[in-house]
């Protein structure tokens, strides 16, 4: 006998082997896809080699011609060619206008310190000009002397104005705003305040304070007034100036001076850029060389073995051939791999719906509440043939919910009932357990489903 709980797990079981014979299947076929992009990158790269091989023996004059793959390709060299000749010739001319540059720049800023010379010999000799100069240098003095003299202002004054606020005398006074046309001293506090006033000599000390509080701002202002001296001095200077050199067209030679250096870093970034297309080719990493390899690699990925083998022949390299062989081994190599692909994709598509529909039995099963440890089954229920059955399409879901239901049967626990004064009991008068079954039975054309509940 086995219980609905054990054949449970037997169907789990299954349901756990089928689910890592997929998961094994999916690896090897992940393996399968990654030795065939390892397979095509490493067949690109064979024809790279071999491409790059013919494409420098292509570009090579001084050795033997060795025929382009096509008219496209032999266009791109020509056009590759008069390419580098354009800027080999437009380097030329960048240099030249470099140096004419250079002899503008010298030319602009002669020609601009010459005329500074003159214009500042023409104020020089100005008398109202000089005038001018000499009020600018003295309001410019008298600035730096009020600046000079306000700092000390503010720094004695900070030092003295501390005994005055340390005073409590002097403090009490100026708080009660004595001496003021506002003070509302009256009577006795009247003549106390006069009495402390005249003790310390209150008048002259808060004419001395007041002073002292007044002076930083007077030395502030003083300097501003100096400042506005400077302005209106640095104003009268530079308008006679700028009358003088308006005269001698001072700003427009400046500006020349600007824009002949400004056209001659022009050129030197020209020169810059033009170097840099011409290592380029020399090195041969401009794009047009990228568009030759290209378009060469392609060509060749859809020649014969045989052509490609004359062709790698003809450049008198070593390594192309080498290539050539390696490409020739993974190309045979990829059709294997691709045909191996596709059993694993069978493989897996079957495991896949083995899975699903075994994972479809095992909920089924669940669902019914056949996997309960009260339900029996006899010995020679089989559930490995029944599912293999399932499998290979010999039953269908419904026949194995019916085979389940017919050869198991739900077993409950014997109950006994007694009662607290008498026993039911036989004719015979003693006390028994009454067991009975209730079977039932529900018969079709194929047979019947058995239950047997034991009470």
């Amino acid at each position: 006998m086995a219980t609905g709980k054990q054949i449970y797990s037997k169907i789990e079981e299954r349901v756990n082997q089928l689910d890592r014979a997929k998961s094994s299947i999916e690896a090897e076929l992940r393996r399968n896809q990654h030795a065939q992009q390892a397979n095509e990158a490493k067949r690109l790269e064979c024809m790279s080699t071999i491409a790059s091989i013919h494409v420098e023996a292509l570009l090579d004059k001084t050795k033997n011609p060795v025929r382009a793959v096509t008219s496209e390709v032999d266009s791109l060299v020509s056009r590759r060619d008069q390419a580098y000749q354009d800027v080999l010739l437009q380097m030329d001319r960048s240099r030249t206008a470099l140096r004419l540059s250079d002899v503008a720049v010298d030319q602009a800023q002669a020609d601009f310190e010459a005329m500074r010379i003159r214009v500042y010999e023409e104020l020089a000799r100005s008398g109202g000009f000089r005038e001018k100069r000499r009020m600018m240098d003295e309001a410019n003095a008298c600035v730096d002397t009020c600046v000079q003299v306000a700092a000390e202002i503010h720094k004695e004054t900070v030092a003295k104005l501390v005994a005055y606020q340390a005073d409590p005398l002097f403090s009490y006074l100026l708080a009660r705003r004595y001496g003021n046309t506002d003070y509302l001293g009256k009577g006795l506090f009247r003549r106390l305040d006069g009495w402390v006033a005249k003790k310390i000599d209150y008048t002259q000390a808060k004419h001395d304070f007041d002073v002292l509080t007044q002076l930083p701002g007077l030395a502030d202002a003083k300097v501003v007034e100096a400042r506005l001296a400077v302005a209106r001095a640095t104003d009268n200077y530079r308008i006679i100036e700028q009358q003088v050199r308006r005269q001698h067209r001072y700003d427009e030679m400046e500006k020349a001076v600007t824009q002949a250096k400004a056209k001659r870093e022009d050129c030197r970034k020209q020169i810059a850029e033009q170097q840099k297309a011409i290592d380029d080719f020399q090195s041969k990493e401009d794009s047009i060389m990228g568009q030759i390899t290209r378009k060469v690699r392609d060509t060749m990925a859809q020649f014969s073995f045989a052509t490609l083998d004359r062709l790698t022949k003809d450049t008198g390299s070593s390594a192309d051939d080498l290539a050539l062989r390696q490409y020739q081994q993974l190309n045979d190599e990829a059709p294997i791999l691709a045909a191996q692909e596709r059993e694993i994709q069978g493989r897996l598509q079957q495991a896949a719906q083995d899975f699903k529909k075994t994972k479809a039995l095992r909920d089924s099963y669940a669902s019914n509440g056949y996997d309960s440890s009260r339900r029996e089954f006899p010995g020679s229920f089989d559930i490995d043939r029944l599912m293999a059955g399932y499998l290979v399409g010999h039953y269908s879901l419904d026949d194995f919910e019916r085979t389940c239901a017919t050869n198991s049967s739900i077993v409950q626990q014997t109950q006994s009932y007694q009662s607290n004064s008498s026993s039911i009991s036989s004719s015979s008068g003693t006390r028994s357990d009454n067991n009975f079954t209730v079977s039932d039975s529900i018969s079709s054309g194929g047979g019947s489903i058995s239950t047997s509940d034991s009470f």
